[in-house]
């Protein structure tokens, strides 16, 4: 499933980050999106808790986000959902797992989510995004406030060491 949705006061926000360097403008987004990203990832283990009978509790344990920069599009994506154990051997995957106290990945993910034709999907990122979206929002453009600040701030304490 996704969702696009334009957050108000982007523009303004777009325009500033605009007359930075790109490298800046990705690093900034990327820190925003991943700190403001406890909204929603709460908001879906509050769906999980409320609409399954945890046995493992692996679907929740994985939840998280991670971020992508498209190059095409200039984009940044935030997706959230189930963490794949990626990269390594079978035995190094198994032993980050085991780790984290889960045995398998939790795939089944989208089958809970959507319909198949044995049962009825619930739809529960669908209803924790709905939940979080207002909050999402404010905390994103909190944490961009913040991070800008930060940034900015690093690199005058660069420019201001290297005269």
């Amino acid at each position: 499933m996704s969702s696009q949705h334009q957050i108000p006061g982007l523009g303004k926000l777009r325009e500033n980050l605009n007359k930075l360097p790109d490298a800046l403008q990705k690093k900034i987004l990327r820190k925003a999106f991943y700190k403001s990203s406890r909204v929603p990832i709460s908001a879906v283990r509050e769906q999980i808790d409320a609409n399954f009978k945890i046995r493992t509790g692996a679907l929740r344990k994985r939840i998280g986000a991670r971020v992508i920069y498209r190059r095409a599009t200039k984009q940044m994506v935030m997706i959230i959902g189930p963490l794949i154990t990626k990269g390594g051997t079978k035995e190094e995957r198994d032993a980050k797992r085991e780790k984290m106290g889960i045995q398998r990945d939790p795939y089944y993910s989208r089958f809970l989510e959507f319909d198949t034709k044995h049962m009825q999907g619930r739809h529960f990122y669908q209803k924790a995004f709905y939940q979080s979206k207002a909050a999402w929002v404010e905390r994103f453009r909190d944490e961009v406030a913040v991070v800008l600040e930060t940034e900015v701030r690093k690199l005058f304490s660069f420019t201001r060491k290297s005269r």
